[in-house]
């Protein structure tokens, strides 16, 4: 049976211009014409057809197909086993930012189940890297190379605060930026420790969600001086009244970001590691 470039375009729901360009690279090779001057292809372009879109399905670029239909089984075995490598990776990187998606989820679902008050659990260990300290850039050339490192190759990335201890005993409010991964992904993303790194580890916390302008580090010191007493006041308060004390930096988790009432805000989990008081 013959079929026109209009017949394949309707069996097969693709533009008449794709079976062109596919006829240009070369999977199609219609050497009839019919009585008008049209193209005629035969069964076996439509079977190339069928075939073509299934490569595409499984990801092959259009040189990798041109080598699969005219090169010999080995060839063929060897351009499956890539792909079939490729799509390990893809799915590997897939399915770490599908548990991001679902930690993102659970953190915002916890906005509304969290208004108010703490939970006390372990933190979850990290190793982060920051790119500004008191609001200043860090820009010597190792610290960057760290950060690119975790931003390009990190597929589960978090963006935290490093609130320090010394700074929250003066009462002072300091923004400390950085990019954060969990300690038992290192060595799946190729991540080493180095000088600019710090681990933050895991240790007993009280939690909490807090807001905080989107630009708070750019608050006047009045303003931070509020920020301050609305972020570390009943923590420190709770501290107090449980006989505990803090046992290193606090770290918050940037979870979102809102525009309310024309202000950008953003919703940060607040981890402050404790120790019971001897």
């Amino acid at each position: 049976m013959n079929y026109k470039v209009s017949d394949l375009s309707k069996i097969l729901d693709i533009s008449s211009n794709t079976v062109r360009r596919y006829e240009g690279m070369g999977y199609l090779s219609p050497d009839r014409m019919d009585a008008n001057g049209y193209r005629v292809y035969g069964a076996g372009d439509v079977t190339k057809m069928i075939i073509i879109n299934n490569y595409r399905k499984l990801g092959f670029s259009h040189p990798e197909i041109a080598r699969i239909l005219k090169g010999s089984y080995q060839e063929k075995i060897a351009l499956y086993e890539e792909r079939l490598a490729t799509m390990d990776k893809e799915l590997e990187l897939l399915t770490g930012l599908r548990h991001m998606l679902k930690d993102d989820l659970a953190l915002m679902k916890k906005i509304e189940a969290v208004q108010e008050g703490f939970y006390q659990r372990d933190c979850v260990p990290m190793n982060y890297v920051l790119y500004s300290e008191q609001g200043e850039l860090l820009k010597d050339d190792g610290r960057l190379d760290t950060i690119q490192q975790y931003f390009y190759n990190a597929a589960e990335l978090r963006y935290i605060y490093i609130f320090k201890q010394e700074e929250i005993e003066q009462g002072l409010l300091t923004c400390n930026e950085g990019i954060a991964v969990k300690d038992i992904h290192m060595e799946r993303f190729g991540l080493r420790l180095n000088e600019y790194t710090t681990v933050y580890e895991k240790k007993n916390s009280i939690m909490k969600i807090a807001k905080l302008p989107l630009n708070f580090s750019e608050c006047k010191a009045e303003e931070k001086d509020k920020l301050f007493h609305e972020l570390f006041d009943d923590m420190l308060e709770y501290l107090l009244e449980n006989h505990y004390q803090m046992d290193g930096d606090v770290i918050g988790i940037k979870i979102s970001m809102s525009l309310e009432e024309s202000v950008e805000e953003q919703y940060i989990l607040v981890s402050m590691p404790v120790l019971e008081r001897v």
